[in-house]
């Protein structure tokens, strides 16, 4: 499985028809994710894919695709930081942005981040 054969795409969220929208959206899903995690900073990072291995099975989830393990396309990807510890939440419309408990991906289970390209 490839990594990331192109660049990265400038941020999106999916389904939002501009740039305005999108950062609205992305927002209202940070602060929900936020909730979800006290005592846990929210880091500025945006996460375009996030590959990990979980029970050692190896997984992808990337803004825009639907994740394999999840069978919903991703919307957002957060870190979260907790001193030295990191914690990983994917969001996907029944996980974390029209409800339910994002999925969370510890640190420890991680093998690559890409971030989104820069954006404007």
């Amino acid at each position: 499985m490839p990594f990331l054969p192109e660049m990265p795409p400038v941020f999106f969220v999916p389904e939002m028809p501009d740039a305005a929208s999108a950062e609205q959206t992305y927002q209202a899903i940070r602060t929900f994710v936020h909730e979800q995690a006290p005592g846990w900073a929210i880091s500025d990072r945006r996460i375009y894919q996030l590959d990990y291995t979980h029970h050692g099975r190896d997984y992808r989830s990337r803004v825009g695709a639907i994740g394999a393990d999840l069978g919903e396309p991703v919307f957002a990807i957060f870190e979260a930081v907790h001193g030295d510890e990191r914690l990983y939440y994917v969001c996907t419309p029944n996980r974390g942005v029209l409800g339910g408990v994002p999925f969370s991906v510890g640190g420890g289970e991680i093998r690559r981040i890409a971030d989104f390209a820069k954006y404007a």
